[in-house]
Protein backbone atom coordinates (compact mmCIF):
# COMPACT_ATOMS: atom_id res chain seq x y z
CA UNK A 1 0.00 0.00 0.00
CA UNK A 2 1.68 3.38 -1.22
CA UNK A 3 0.64 6.94 0.17
CA UNK A 4 0.96 8.28 -3.82
CA UNK A 5 -1.23 5.89 -4.62
CA UNK A 6 -4.02 7.14 -1.12
CA UNK A 7 -3.67 10.81 -2.12
CA UNK A 8 -5.96 10.88 -5.56
CA UNK A 9 -9.11 10.20 -4.61
CA UNK A 10 -10.73 11.62 -0.91
CA UNK A 11 -13.90 9.68 0.39
CA UNK A 12 -15.32 11.73 3.18
CA UNK A 13 -15.46 8.66 5.96
CA UNK A 14 -14.80 9.96 9.43
CA UNK A 15 -13.58 7.45 12.12
CA UNK A 16 -14.45 9.30 15.40
CA UNK A 17 -12.99 9.03 18.81
CA UNK A 18 -13.78 6.73 21.41
CA UNK A 19 -14.16 2.69 21.39
CA UNK A 20 -14.98 1.14 18.82
CA UNK A 21 -18.61 1.66 18.63
CA UNK A 22 -18.31 5.17 18.22
CA UNK A 23 -16.12 4.14 15.36
CA UNK A 24 -18.26 1.72 13.16
CA UNK A 25 -21.38 -0.46 13.22
CA UNK A 26 -20.84 -4.00 13.19
CA UNK A 27 -21.84 -6.56 9.72
CA UNK A 28 -23.98 -9.03 11.36
CA UNK A 29 -23.63 -10.75 7.36
CA UNK A 30 -27.70 -10.81 6.94
CA UNK A 31 -28.23 -9.73 3.48
CA UNK A 32 -30.14 -6.37 3.54
CA UNK A 33 -32.14 -4.35 0.55
CA UNK A 34 -30.55 -1.20 0.77
CA UNK A 35 -32.68 1.58 -1.55
CA UNK A 36 -30.07 4.14 -0.87
CA UNK A 37 -27.42 2.44 -2.51
CA UNK A 38 -26.00 3.87 -6.08
CA UNK A 39 -25.77 0.60 -7.97
CA UNK A 40 -26.62 -3.00 -6.71
CA UNK A 41 -24.62 -5.81 -7.18
CA UNK A 42 -25.75 -7.82 -10.53
CA UNK A 43 -25.84 -11.37 -8.60
CA UNK A 44 -26.62 -12.12 -4.93
CA UNK A 45 -24.63 -14.11 -2.98
CA UNK A 46 -25.20 -16.10 0.15
CA UNK A 47 -23.81 -15.90 3.29
CA UNK A 48 -21.45 -18.31 4.94
CA UNK A 49 -21.86 -20.12 8.19
CA UNK A 50 -18.95 -18.61 9.35
CA UNK A 51 -18.85 -16.57 12.71
CA UNK A 52 -17.39 -13.34 11.41
CA UNK A 53 -17.45 -9.87 13.26
CA UNK A 54 -16.77 -7.47 10.30
CA UNK A 55 -16.80 -3.35 11.43
CA UNK A 56 -17.79 -1.59 8.77
CA UNK A 57 -17.63 2.57 8.82
CA UNK A 58 -20.67 4.12 9.43
CA UNK A 59 -20.41 6.35 6.06
CA UNK A 60 -19.75 3.80 3.77
CA UNK A 61 -22.41 4.83 1.62
CA UNK A 62 -20.35 8.52 1.28
CA UNK A 63 -17.71 6.36 0.22
CA UNK A 64 -20.23 4.38 -2.11
CA UNK A 65 -21.53 7.56 -3.75
CA UNK A 66 -17.71 8.69 -4.66
CA UNK A 67 -16.76 5.49 -5.90
CA UNK A 68 -19.49 5.41 -8.48
CA UNK A 69 -18.96 8.81 -10.06
CA UNK A 70 -18.10 9.69 -12.20
CA UNK A 71 -20.86 7.52 -13.87
CA UNK A 72 -18.74 5.20 -16.05
CA UNK A 73 -17.21 3.54 -13.27
CA UNK A 74 -18.42 0.05 -12.91
CA UNK A 75 -19.17 -2.02 -10.25
CA UNK A 76 -17.00 -5.12 -9.35
CA UNK A 77 -19.35 -8.42 -10.53
CA UNK A 78 -16.24 -10.73 -11.38
CA UNK A 79 -14.56 -12.09 -8.35
CA UNK A 80 -11.77 -14.59 -8.99
CA UNK A 81 -8.91 -13.39 -6.71
CA UNK A 82 -8.66 -12.25 -3.20
CA UNK A 83 -5.17 -9.74 -3.34
CA UNK A 84 -2.82 -9.78 -0.33
CA UNK A 85 -1.47 -6.17 0.81
CA UNK A 86 0.92 -4.76 3.75
CA UNK A 87 0.26 -0.94 5.01
CA UNK A 88 4.12 -1.11 5.73
CA UNK A 89 2.66 1.04 8.61
CA UNK A 90 3.17 0.38 12.45
CA UNK A 91 -0.28 2.14 14.06
CA UNK A 92 -3.62 1.09 13.17
CA UNK A 93 -4.98 4.87 13.49
CA UNK A 94 -2.17 5.86 10.99
CA UNK A 95 -3.55 2.55 8.39
CA UNK A 96 -6.92 4.01 8.90
CA UNK A 97 -6.28 7.37 8.79
CA UNK A 98 -4.62 7.09 5.34
CA UNK A 99 -7.20 4.49 4.04
CA UNK A 100 -9.82 5.93 4.72
CA UNK A 101 -9.38 8.43 2.18
CA UNK A 102 -8.80 6.36 -0.42
CA UNK A 103 -10.57 3.25 -2.62
CA UNK A 104 -7.70 1.38 -2.16
CA UNK A 105 -9.17 -1.93 -0.20
CA UNK A 106 -12.37 -3.26 0.86
CA UNK A 107 -10.98 -4.38 4.31
CA UNK A 108 -8.18 -3.64 6.88
CA UNK A 109 -6.93 -5.62 9.38
CA UNK A 110 -5.98 -4.02 12.17
CA UNK A 111 -3.38 -5.23 15.47
CA UNK A 112 -5.99 -6.19 18.00
CA UNK A 113 -7.52 -8.43 15.24
CA UNK A 114 -10.41 -6.33 14.23
CA UNK A 115 -11.23 -6.15 10.45
CA UNK A 116 -12.75 -2.98 9.33
CA UNK A 117 -14.67 -2.83 5.63
CA UNK A 118 -13.66 0.63 4.39
CA UNK A 119 -15.56 -0.45 0.68
CA UNK A 120 -18.76 -2.74 -0.09
CA UNK A 121 -17.42 -6.02 -2.08
CA UNK A 122 -19.09 -4.57 -5.27
CA UNK A 123 -16.93 -1.19 -5.88
CA UNK A 124 -13.75 -1.69 -7.74
CA UNK A 125 -10.80 -1.23 -4.63
CA UNK A 126 -7.86 0.32 -6.85
CA UNK A 127 -5.07 -1.59 -4.69
CA UNK A 128 -3.29 -2.56 -7.87
CA UNK A 129 -2.21 -0.98 -11.47
CA UNK A 130 -4.58 -1.49 -14.49
CA UNK A 131 -1.75 -3.48 -15.78
CA UNK A 132 -1.08 -5.89 -13.40
CA UNK A 133 -1.36 -9.42 -14.93
CA UNK A 134 -2.72 -12.58 -13.43
CA UNK A 135 -2.09 -15.69 -15.81
CA UNK A 136 -4.52 -18.30 -15.75
CA UNK A 137 -3.15 -21.67 -13.59
CA UNK A 138 -4.86 -25.11 -13.73
CA UNK A 139 -6.68 -26.42 -10.63
CA UNK A 140 -3.46 -27.37 -8.83
CA UNK A 141 -1.42 -23.94 -9.36
CA UNK A 142 0.56 -24.32 -12.23
CA UNK A 143 0.82 -21.19 -14.72
CA UNK A 144 1.12 -22.18 -18.35
CA UNK A 145 2.74 -18.85 -19.92
CA UNK A 146 0.89 -19.92 -23.16
CA UNK A 147 -2.33 -19.14 -21.34
CA UNK A 148 -4.26 -15.86 -22.23
CA UNK A 149 -3.22 -13.47 -19.03
CA UNK A 150 -5.80 -12.45 -17.50
CA UNK A 151 -4.86 -9.01 -18.15
CA UNK A 152 -6.11 -9.39 -21.43
CA UNK A 153 -10.20 -9.97 -20.44
CA UNK A 154 -10.10 -7.21 -17.09
CA UNK A 155 -7.91 -5.52 -14.83
CA UNK A 156 -6.89 -7.22 -11.83
CA UNK A 157 -8.72 -4.93 -9.77
CA UNK A 158 -11.98 -5.02 -11.80
CA UNK A 159 -12.14 -9.23 -10.27
CA UNK A 160 -10.84 -9.06 -6.78
CA UNK A 161 -11.05 -8.36 -3.11
CA UNK A 162 -8.08 -6.28 -1.33
CA UNK A 163 -7.36 -7.00 1.82
CA UNK A 164 -4.81 -4.73 3.49
CA UNK A 165 -2.90 -6.42 7.09
CA UNK A 166 -1.68 -3.69 9.08
CA UNK A 167 2.28 -4.17 10.19
CA UNK A 168 5.42 -2.64 8.90
CA UNK A 169 7.84 -5.25 7.35
CA UNK A 170 10.97 -3.05 6.87
CA UNK A 171 10.60 -2.16 10.84
CA UNK A 172 10.89 -6.02 11.29
CA UNK A 173 6.96 -6.44 12.01
CA UNK A 174 4.58 -9.64 11.22
CA UNK A 175 1.34 -9.67 11.69
CA UNK A 176 0.11 -11.41 15.08
CA UNK A 177 -1.49 -14.58 15.98
CA UNK A 178 -4.47 -12.03 16.34
CA UNK A 179 -4.23 -10.73 12.42
CA UNK A 180 -3.53 -13.88 11.29
CA UNK A 181 -6.57 -15.48 12.64
CA UNK A 182 -8.98 -12.24 11.38
CA UNK A 183 -7.40 -12.84 8.02
CA UNK A 184 -7.98 -16.67 7.68
CA UNK A 185 -11.73 -16.33 8.91
CA UNK A 186 -11.81 -12.75 6.16
CA UNK A 187 -10.22 -15.25 3.55
CA UNK A 188 -12.57 -18.52 4.40
CA UNK A 189 -16.22 -15.78 4.46
CA UNK A 190 -14.90 -14.46 0.82
CA UNK A 191 -13.91 -17.25 -0.64
CA UNK A 192 -16.80 -19.13 0.10
CA UNK A 193 -19.34 -16.70 -0.77
CA UNK A 194 -17.83 -15.45 -3.99
CA UNK A 195 -16.68 -19.39 -4.91
CA UNK A 196 -13.37 -18.23 -5.37
CA UNK A 197 -10.17 -21.06 -5.46
CA UNK A 198 -7.27 -21.35 -3.42
CA UNK A 199 -5.54 -20.55 -6.94
CA UNK A 200 -7.06 -16.78 -6.27
CA UNK A 201 -5.26 -15.99 -3.56
CA UNK A 202 -2.85 -13.90 -4.73
CA UNK A 203 0.10 -11.69 -3.38
CA UNK A 204 0.36 -8.13 -4.07
CA UNK A 205 4.04 -8.43 -4.95
CA UNK A 206 2.86 -11.29 -7.75
CA UNK A 207 1.31 -9.05 -9.74
CA UNK A 208 3.34 -5.72 -9.60
CA UNK A 209 7.20 -5.81 -11.02
CA UNK A 210 10.06 -4.92 -8.22
CA UNK A 211 11.24 -1.15 -7.91
CA UNK A 212 8.89 0.11 -10.45
CA UNK A 213 9.01 4.34 -10.62
CA UNK A 214 5.37 4.12 -9.22
CA UNK A 215 5.95 2.43 -6.00
CA UNK A 216 9.71 3.46 -5.05
CA UNK A 217 8.99 4.92 -1.80
CA UNK A 218 12.46 5.37 0.27
CA UNK A 219 10.65 6.88 3.52
CA UNK A 220 8.34 3.63 3.65
CA UNK A 221 11.54 1.38 2.58
CA UNK A 222 9.10 -0.84 0.32
CA UNK A 223 10.05 -0.39 -3.09
CA UNK A 224 10.21 -4.12 -4.15
CA UNK A 225 6.49 -5.36 -4.39
CA UNK A 226 8.03 -9.08 -4.39
CA UNK A 227 8.00 -9.40 -0.51
CA UNK A 228 4.26 -8.00 -0.38
CA UNK A 229 3.14 -9.05 2.02
CA UNK A 230 6.08 -10.11 3.55
CA UNK A 231 6.03 -12.79 6.20
CA UNK A 232 3.38 -14.56 4.48
CA UNK A 233 4.41 -14.94 0.77
CA UNK A 234 7.77 -14.20 1.35
CA UNK A 235 10.50 -12.87 3.05
CA UNK A 236 11.52 -9.30 3.29
CA UNK A 237 14.34 -8.42 1.48
CA UNK A 238 15.45 -5.23 2.33
CA UNK A 239 18.26 -5.23 -0.61
CA UNK A 240 17.36 -2.90 -2.90
CA UNK A 241 19.65 -4.60 -5.09
CA UNK A 242 18.95 -8.14 -4.84
CA UNK A 243 16.32 -9.38 -6.89
CA UNK A 244 15.50 -12.43 -5.62
CA UNK A 245 12.71 -13.87 -3.39
CA UNK A 246 12.60 -16.24 -1.02
CA UNK A 247 9.71 -18.33 0.60
CA UNK A 248 8.07 -17.44 3.71
CA UNK A 249 6.23 -19.84 5.81
CA UNK A 250 3.61 -17.69 6.99
CA UNK A 251 0.75 -18.91 4.57
CA UNK A 252 0.56 -22.41 5.89
CA UNK A 253 -0.94 -21.72 9.67
CA UNK A 254 -3.45 -19.55 7.69
CA UNK A 255 -4.44 -22.17 4.90
CA UNK A 256 -5.13 -24.93 7.68
CA UNK A 257 -7.10 -22.43 9.36
CA UNK A 258 -9.01 -21.61 6.03
CA UNK A 259 -9.91 -24.97 5.58
CA UNK A 260 -11.29 -26.14 9.31
CA UNK A 261 -13.27 -23.42 8.51
CA UNK A 262 -14.92 -24.92 5.27
CA UNK A 263 -13.02 -23.84 2.51
CA UNK A 264 -10.97 -25.16 -0.40
CA UNK A 265 -12.30 -28.99 0.25
CA UNK A 266 -14.27 -29.44 -2.34
CA UNK A 267 -13.41 -30.07 -6.23
CA UNK A 268 -9.74 -30.65 -6.89
CA UNK A 269 -8.51 -30.11 -2.86
CA UNK A 270 -11.36 -32.69 -1.57
CA UNK A 271 -8.18 -35.08 -0.86
CA UNK A 272 -5.12 -32.68 -0.76
CA UNK A 273 -3.71 -32.07 2.78
CA UNK A 274 -3.59 -28.60 4.84
CA UNK A 275 0.08 -28.43 3.44
CA UNK A 276 -0.07 -29.39 -0.18
CA UNK A 277 -3.29 -27.07 -0.81
CA UNK A 278 -0.83 -24.33 0.60
CA UNK A 279 2.13 -25.17 -1.63
CA UNK A 280 -0.19 -25.10 -4.98
CA UNK A 281 -0.94 -21.81 -3.96
CA UNK A 282 2.97 -20.62 -3.45
CA UNK A 283 3.84 -22.04 -6.88
CA UNK A 284 0.83 -20.65 -8.71
CA UNK A 285 1.87 -16.84 -7.20
CA UNK A 286 5.76 -18.01 -7.82
CA UNK A 287 4.98 -19.24 -11.56
CA UNK A 288 2.98 -15.72 -11.80
CA UNK A 289 5.74 -13.44 -10.85
CA UNK A 290 8.21 -15.26 -12.93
Amino acid sequence: MKSQLLAFLLIPVLFGCGNNSDKFVTDDNSPKDNPTSVIAPKQIYSEPSIPINILKDKDIEAARTIAFDPKERVPLTKYNNIILHHTAMSSDEDALGALKDSLFSHYLVLKTGEIVQLLDTDIVAEGSLDDSVVFESDALGVVNVKIQAIKAQLPLDHQGVHIEINYAPQKGELPNEAQLAATSKLIAYLSLKFGIKPTGLIAHATVQPCFTQVFVDPNQGDGCKFNEPAGIFFNYNTDRDDLSITKSDGLYPIVAQVRQLGAWKNEAYFNLSDKAVAELIYNRNYENAA
